[in-house]
Order: structure tokens, then sequence, then C-alpha cells
């Protein structure tokens, strides 16, 4: 249940506006994809959308949801029957086909208000690839008025066949002026945001988070048994026993990052094959932790011993 109704972000504006010149003007597209990088905004962008339709002042030419009439009462307690979420029953799970086909039922049957009806999947990257076909066949000739938005963290990964089908808004990670600008809400520590900021890669929703717990504290205790394994002051042994029962997609995301970030540093002297051989068995080593379930401590101490020898490789 959502207490209050959803907004754009500021540095979503620009879309927003586009996407509600077409509802206004009575051409909005029956599918929308929305892709860009996670931590961006694009599930608040696609909920605001969704009260904004289903709004009974909806065609008036007002920027937002209006809140007060029935259909914003209805999304705010989140019981629209006009409106269906499909996402992971469980986390870390697919979308599956059940879901699919529970879709097509709802688009065969008219509005109960009157209205859109509306199909927002949250994300498309997650679904099986027989849910893709089954949803296919449904944007090929959905009833009435009926609109998909459908939220892709990985447009890559969306088969083209769904892409071609879709009005594709993107969402890039935004200026950093305006992040920061956001940021203000969650701490008046200018260098505390400015890291937040960095170590989210320019993500706001992510830095956000950063901000709102002891995420940057772990990470600075990741980052210094690095360290100090890079200057032979602990060895891989040692440091593996510091990481195997943490977090471990975390930690790899954060590893992830110092690669990137030095090979960064190091574009304008001489390349290092190996940093990008071991970013390369980094990424493998978050796509084991994912698909199957690897020795967390064994996997810790394989990738510290290797880190090591890449220290020695560079200091040397």
């Amino acid at each position: 249940m959502i207490s209050s109704i959803p907004r754009p972000f500021e540095w979503q504006l620009k879309q927003w506006r586009e996407i509600l010149s077409r509802h206004l003007t009575g051409v909005l597209p029956h599918a929308l994809l929305m892709s860009g990088p996670k931590f961006v905004g694009k599930e608040n962008f696609a909920i605001a959308l969704v009260h904004r339709l289903l709004c009974l002042s909806s065609d008036l030419e007002i920027d937002q949801a209006c809140g007060q009439c029935k259909g914003c009462n209805l999304c705010l307690a989140g019981n629209h029957p006009d409106f269906v979420l499909i996402e992971p029953e469980d986390e870390g799970k697919e979308i599956k086909i059940k879901q699919i086909r529970a879709v097509a039922s709802f688009v065969s049957k008219s509005a109960h208000q009157g209205g859109w009806k509306i199909i927002m999947i949250n994300p498309i990257d997650k679904m099986s690839p027989e849910s893709k076909v089954a949803l296919l066949k449904i944007l090929e000739e959905p009833q009435g008025k009926t609109v998909f938005i459908i939220v892709s963290h990985e447009a890559g990964r969306v088969p083209s066949t769904v892409t071609s089908r879709c009005q594709k808004i993107t969402f890039p990670v935004p200026p950093e002026k305006d992040v920061l600008k956001w940021l203000q809400d969650s701490s008046n520590d200018e260098n505390k945001l400015i890291k937040a900021l960095d170590l989210s890669n320019g993500k706001p929703l992510l830095a956000q988070h950063y901000l709102s717990g002891s995420v940057i504290k772990r990470r600075d205790e990741f980052n210094a048994i690095l360290d100090n394994l890079w200057f032979g002051q602990v060895s891989p042994v040692e440091a593996a026993k510091k990481c195997h029962q943490k977090k471990a997609l975390e930690l790899m995301d954060w590893y992830r990052f110092r690669l990137h970030s030095m090979a960064k540093d190091r574009c304008d002297g001489d390349l290092v094959p190996e940093i990008f051989f071991f970013y390369d068995k980094l990424n493998k080593a978050r796509h084991w932790l994912i698909e199957s379930n690897p020795n967390p401590k064994l996997l810790w101490e394989e990738l510290f011993f290797d880190w090591t020898a890449l220290s020695k490789k560079l200091i040397s």
C-alpha cells in the first residue's frame, strides 16, 4: 500500500512530459519498455504513470494523479481492479509462465472502472524463456485501452520480438548535480554524499541506500582487506576467513568496482592484461554465486591468491 501519490523524480521530467503528451493526445502506445540500469528510479516512474492513467481525472491536462478520486484511492489502497503487477513471487526467482497466463485472462476482460487496464512487469529480465514467449502472444493483440509497462534493467536480455512491439523509454544515470541535490535530504555531510555517489557509480537510489545504513562502513572494511592483501599485510587464507560469512554478492560487486576503477586509472599508462583477466574472473565468480552454490571460503581464497599475484605484478 502506498501512502501518497508517487511522483517522477526531477531527472525524469523530460520522459514524463513526453509520455504525458502522448497520453493527452490519444496516441499512448499499448506497450512501454522502460530500460536503464538499476537504481535510477524506473520503477518509481512506472508506478507514477500507473496512478496517472488510472486517475479518473486523467483526461484533464494535469501533470499528476489528483489523489482524491475513486481511482486514486483504489491505487493508494493497493487493490485497483484494473491494474496487475507481475514480479517474481520470491526474491531471486523467475517470473513464471502461470503468472503471464493470468495476464491473458485479465486482458480479455473489460475494465472495471471503464478506463485503462494496466499490466506492469518488473522486471522482464526475470522472466523465464517460456514466459517471454507467452507474453509475446498477448502483446500482439491487446484488447481495448490496455497498456503494458515493462521494466528492464538489462535491455540486451529483452527479446527483439518484444522490443519491436514497445515504445522504448531510456533512463540513463542522471547528472551528478541533480543527484547530489536530491540526496541532500538524506545527509547534510557533503563529503559523505560525494562518497556515496561515487560508490554507487552515480545511481541515486543506490547512493541513498548507502547513506541510510552501514553500507559505507562495510565497503570501507572490505577495501581495507583488499589493501592489506595488496601490501602483503594479511594472507589470502586469513582474508577469506573475514569474508566468507558476509554477503557474497555485495562484496563481489564492490570487488568488480575496485578493478574497474583500477583499469580506468591506468588508461593513460601501460595497460596490464592481467587486470582485465581478473575482472573477467570476478564476473564468472559472480555468475557462480547466482547460478550455483560454491563454497564461499574456497572461492574467496582463490580470488585473493590471484589478487596478491596481481599486486606483485604491478608493484614490481
